[in-house]
């Protein structure tokens, strides 16, 4: 009974002497920002949405008590009502209020210079902003274990979707071929690609050498990295204005920002094809709540569409991934989608 009573009578302690010391002392937060820079975190914090404040310094579990107190009590008067919340301590606020101040203040526009800063960490090599403004098309490369596809994207006007103008699978047949051979399709491979500003591929994923890890999966990773390999260096060949002109997305990400990775598993890209494709042809009351620029859409040549539903299952599948990650370097690289970015740190976190 006594372990109970103390229980219950703790919490109730502890907010007591918080409003104690904040009505006799001024309890809380004695911070060193200016009044225009209190007003700045006040306004930040009332009127952002839970995706917005998300991207500052603050864990899930202590939004989840500001929206809860926001829609209960409504906006915040000063920074000291936030310290009355559980888990809320003045180092914990301090910081958090911290982020919303340089987030203010960093040149190009507070959530675009942090958008910039993530970008760098998420794509190999750089891409520089004068490059970035000179890209006019792009051809997004999957590389399966004996596949290759392709996937080509040309950026239109400002209010205009991009448009897939080319969209293959070429089998390999190279479990078994020497390497001469491998050589020779992937020379064949080159000759079928589409011309294109910069090139797109995914970082392969290496993986330490395991007593699990059989002699035939270790073949089979090498061949990958062999084809990999013969494609970055030929199409790094074919361009000598737009110098490096092949980039390498970080894995996983576009299985992340699209919701296609459970685990370390992808599961299957029909539906998300499917929801990229549609969203370049939405009705007007569908585009004004999208948050996704018109040139991060997508639409397809009928004829190029044509050959995606003809294809069988196995060739759907690498064609849809080899999509995404055309649309994924387009949003998060080219045109730096604060609502992408905010979903691929959120999931990486």
């Amino acid at each position: 009974m006594q372990s109970i009573i103390t229980g219950q009578l703790r919490p109730l302690s502890c907010r007591i002497t918080k409003r104690f010391c904040r009505f006799f002392c001024d309890f809380g937060f004695k911070h060193t920002f200016t009044e225009e820079e209190v007003s700045k975190i006040l306004n930040v914090i009332n009127s952002s949405t839970p995706e917005a404040l998300s991207r500052y310094s603050i864990a899930k579990f202590r939004l989840q008590r500001i929206l809860g107190w926001k829609q209960q009590h409504g906006q915040f008067s000063s920074l000291n009502e936030i310290l009355e919340l559980d888990d809320f301590g003045v180092k914990v606020l301090e910081k958090f209020c911290q982020s919303i101040v340089q987030d203010s203040s960093e040149a190009g526009g507070g959530r675009e210079a942090a958008a910039v800063q993530k970008t760098s960490q998420i794509l190999t090599p750089k891409l520089t902003e004068e490059k970035r403004n000179k890209v006019r098309s792009l051809c997004s490369v999957q590389v399966g274990i004996d596949s290759v596809s392709w996937c080509r994207m040309e950026l239109q006007d400002e209010e205009d979707p991009s448009i897939v103008t080319h969209w293959q699978y070429f089998s390999l047949n190279s479990k078994k071929s020497h390497l001469s051979d491998l050589t020779q399709m992937i020379m064949h491979v080159n000759q079928l690609i589409p011309d294109t500003d910069a090139f797109v591929l995914e970082t392969p994923i290496t993986r330490q050498a395991s007593p699990a890890v059989n002699a035939t999966q270790i073949a089979v990773n090498v061949r990958q990295s062999q084809i990999i390999a013969m494609m970055t260096l030929i199409l790094s060949l074919r361009s000598q204005d737009f110098n490096p002109c092949v980039f390498f997305l970080k894995t996983y990400l576009a299985a992340r920002l699209f919701g296609t990775l459970v685990g370390k598993e992808r599961t299957s890209s029909l539906n998300t094809v499917s929801q990229i494709l549609a969203s370049g042809t939405s009705n007007e009351a569908a585009d004004k709540k999208s948050e996704i620029a018109p040139k991060g859409k997508i639409i397809t040549d009928p004829d190029v569409l044509a050959k995606y539903q003809a294809a069988d299952g196995v060739q759907k599948e690498y064609m849809g991934r080899c999509l995404m990650l055309g649309v994924c370097f387009l949003r998060l690289s080219l045109l730096k989608c604060p609502t992408s970015l905010s979903i691929v740190n959120r999931k990486s976190k």
